[in-house]
């Protein structure tokens, strides 16, 4: 059994120590943390020793995994490792799919006899690169925005074109983070997570069911082809960024803090409860509930003549799911291009699967 280290012996690093049971104690034996502080060096932490970055050299290990909150750490942390001779290989990032490049090895080995071209596309990468969600380089991942704040404790905000794009205090600090990367990193034209694929273009006036904004970034990018926007968002801070982002567009955007699913009770809502009219696109994020929002939307789905672009990578057997229920409603479907690996959810590290990004349905 490979060894692995665990770079931070802190509140986030004893998180990880239970998704390491849980997911990758099958693959590892964990054989200590390392951390700065001397006052934790040589005790305990999460049943394993703590020991200081100057005895790694000393240790037997495989792969080390940096898990510190602040971004300016881990890049200390990783020049420091190279500077003494880890491969980069060697190290991952907690935040990088919750510790899946720690999987990079077993990944290479299940993968690189495929006879799959995309897949090929990903183990080509990741022999270069550390395992994370999308495997490729995305051509919007240089995009940066600069952060923007009008008073102390207000809600950031960068500009889209022109546009104010909100989002929590509780998210975005801007004295830590006076640049916001990945912002449209998923909406890269190469992207499997792309909501408008190449050949499509969201018609004018068109009715926009955006259902799991979350900053509302993709119904910002569409404001002006559309007449009315349904935002849908469950996370209370995210509606009180939505809301001020698309005040400008009050007359046209409608917010609804709601979660939801199937059926109509105390927790959830379905779509067809919330919308009596034909719509032209739907765009769907919500976290692996799609099958089930879809279930829900049934009335809304069957009257219109949309486009759906619903996120399947979320849970194993999702596209082939969302691609049925879609079907029972007139739907024509087609799958995203490329794979996408989905480190946050817990089946993952028992079948290293790989999974499309968007299922595509038009009537």
């Amino acid at each position: 059994m490979k060894k692995m280290l665990i770079w931070g012996a802190g509140s986030l690093g004893e998180y990880f120590y239970g998704k390491y049971k849980k997911n990758f104690s099958r693959y590892f034996e964990l054989i200590g943390y390392v951390d700065l502080d001397k006052e934790k060096q040589g005790k305990l932490f999460c049943d394993t020793t703590v020991y200081a970055p100057e005895q790694i050299a000393g240790l037997n290990w495989d792969m080390i995994l940096i898990c510190v909150i602040k971004e300016e750490q881990y890049h200390e942390i990783f020049e420091y490792l190279q500077s003494v001779g880890v491969n980069k290989n060697r190290i991952a990032n907690y935040f990088n799919g919750c510790g899946m490049g720690l999987l990079r090895d077993f990944f290479l080995e299940k993968y690189q006899d495929s006879n799959d071209p995309e897949i090929q596309d990903i183990v080509k990468y990741v022999q270069n690169h550390e395992l994370s969600i999308f495997n490729m380089e995305l051509e919007r991942s240089r995009e940066e925005y600069k952060v923007y704040c009008d008073a102390e404790g207000e809600d950031p905000y960068v500009q889209v074109n022109g546009k104010r794009l909100y989002y929590p205090k509780e998210f975005l600090d801007v004295k830590k983070t006076p640049f916001l990367k990945g912002i449209f990193d998923e909406q890269s034209k190469n992207s499997p997570h792309l909501y408008i694929p190449d050949g499509f273009a969201m018609k004018d006036n068109s009715v926009l069911v955006d259902a799991g904004a979350q900053g509302g970034e993709f119904s910002l990018s569409c404001i002006e082809q559309c007449k009315k926007i349904y935002i849908f968002e469950c996370e209370t801070e995210w509606c009180r960024a939505l809301s001020k982002t698309f005040l400008p567009f009050r007359d046209k955007v409608k917010i609804i803090h709601s979660f939801l699913g199937k059926e109509n009770n105390e927790t959830t809502k379905t779509l067809d409860y919330f919308l009596k009219e034909p719509i032209d696109f739907l765009k769907m994020d919500v976290e692996g509930e799609e099958p089930n929002v879809l279930i829900g939307a049934r009335n809304v789905l069957s009257m219109s003549n949309a486009f759906c672009a619903v996120c399947s990578y979320h849970k194993p057997g999702e596209a082939e799911e969302i691609r049925n229920l879609l079907g029972r409603y007139g739907y024509h479907t087609e799958v995203s291009k490329g794979y996408m690996l989905f480190g946050w959810d817990d089946d993952f590290y028992q079948a290293m699967d790989v999974r499309r990004g968007m299922v595509y349905g038009r009537k």
